[in-house]
């Protein structure tokens, strides 16, 4: 049984064909060793980040920022709350802290209600670890409440880059 000859047009669409799956399994390789050690897509759940973020809200996350700083939103993971949170870092490591009057206060300006007790909260952030808190002060589980309280470094995910708008003003 004699074989057909393929034509030059076959040829060129197998050629074609070969160089399109090649092309697409380099983007999603590329997009998958992206998403595992650089930037994540991160869906927003609840609304204590509001008006920042709300429920449902897309944004991007930098897995491995060079340093944090306060005002970063972070995704801080919560053994205790069984779950990864967004909340902004309000106080860093050897920022002063003072509650009075049922508010917080960060290096003597205001940075919320302090509605949790006051005596959980030391006078000085420690070393390495956050005062995280969300910007919708009322409806948040942070670190005011003993579930969340100070985090560390190693608990911090990485810092959302996207959308880039500026939450309410910290100290």
């Amino acid at each position: 049984m004699k074989r057909a000859k393929t034509g030059e047009g076959e040829r060129s669409m197998t050629r074609q064909t070969r160089r399109f799956l090649a092309a697409a399994l380099a983007v999603v390789l590329a997009a998958a060793v992206c998403s595992a050690f650089f930037v994540q897509l991160l869906l927003i759940h609840g609304d204590s980040m509001a008006p920042t973020y709300r429920s449902g809200s897309l944004v991007l996350l930098e897995k491995r920022p060079a340093a944090y700083r306060r005002g970063d939103a972070v995704l801080c993971r919560s053994a205790a709350l069984g779950r990864s949170v967004v909340k902004r870092i309000a106080a860093a490591e050897g920022d002063a802290l003072k509650v009075e009057g049922g508010a917080l206060y960060v290096n003597g300006e205001f940075a919320g209600a302090m509605p949790a007790d006051p005596a959980a909260l030391p006078e000085v952030v420690p070393a390495g670890c956050f005062l995280l808190l969300g910007d919708n002060r009322e409806r948040s589980v942070d670190s005011r409440s003993a579930s969340l309280g100070l985090v560390s470094q190693e608990q911090l995910r990485g810092r959302i880059l996207f959308p880039a708008r500026p939450g309410p003003q910290l100290p």
